[in-house]
């Protein structure tokens, strides 16, 4: 679930954000969002779906293609810090359970 005014970019063309669990115990996290406040948790993983250790990810925000920083902590919250809301994406992110 998203949260704190994040929501899903576009479904019909992107789909919504979620995450998966392959048999070998890695998480790989889709998805396009946007418009929740920068520096705020976007959505908070399940246990079993969190990382054993904090995960640093480079992102891409719009509307000027620039960097985010994207962090799962070991809680399974995501946040992002970035230049903009406009859309962020989260396609990808992969790290395992293990």
């Amino acid at each position: 679930t998203l949260q704190n005014s994040w929501v899903d970019y576009n479904t019909a063309t992107y789909g919504p954000a979620q995450y998966t669990k392959s048999a070998d115990g890695i998480v790989t996290v889709h998805g396009l969002v946007k418009t929740g406040a920068q520096g705020t948790v976007i959505a908070t993983l399940p246990v079993g779906y969190r990382p054993s250790s904090q995960i640093l990810i480079n992102g891409v925000v719009a509307p000027l293609v620039d960097h985010a920083r994207i962090d799962i902590k070991t809680d399974g919250t995501i946040n992002a810090s970035l230049s903009s809301t406009t859309w962020t994406s989260l396609d990808y992110i992969q790290f395992s359970t293990n």
